[in-house]
C-alpha cells in the first residue's frame, strides 16, 4: 500500500484514507483527505514518515501533520488509527493556462474603447 500511495501523490492525485482504531468492542471508520506525503528511502525500499490531511469534521480548516508508523505490515497514525484503504480523488492540474491570443486581446481592448466611448 505505502508505494500505492506514494505513486499516486506524485502523480498528482489526491487520496482518501479509510483509517479504522479499536475502541472496546467495536471498530471506528474515519475518512481523511491526504494532500501531501514525505517519505524516506529510493525504489521499493520507500517508508512514509509524516503525511498532512484535512478532516471535514475535526472542527479544523487546515492541513494536520500526522507522523506515520508502519504497524504489522500496514500504515498507522501516531494517534493509533490504521490506514487500511486509500483511493484516488482526482488528479491536480498540471497543464498551464494558455496565453491569451492576439484576437482576444483585441476583442478586449475594443470592448474597453466602446465602454469608455459611451461613459462621454
Amino acid at each position: 500500500m505505502t508505494l500505492n500511495i506514494i505513486d499516486a501523490m506524485e502523480s498528482g492525485y489526491a487520496l482518501s484514507l479509510s483509517a479504522y482504531s479499536e475502541a472496546g468492542n467495536y471498530q471506528l471508520a474515519h475518512a481523511y483527505t491526504l494532500w501531501g506525503l514525505e517519505y524516506e528511502g529510493t525504489g521499493d525500499d520507500r517508508r512514509i514518515t509524516k503525511m498532512w490531511v484535512t478532516d471535514s469534521d475535526d472542527g479544523i480548516e487546515r492541513l494536520v501533520e500526522y507522523d506515520i508508523y508502519t504497524k504489522e505490515n500496514s500504515l498507522a497514525f501516531t494517534t493509533g488509527a490504521e490506514i487500511r484503504y486509500a483511493d484516488g480523488l482526482w488528479t491536480l492540474p498540471t497543464a498551464s493556462i494558455p496565453e491569451p491570443t492576439t484576437a482576444t486581446l483585441s476583442l478586449l481592448a475594443l470592448a474597453g474603447l466602446l465602454t469608455r466611448r459611451r461613459r462621454r
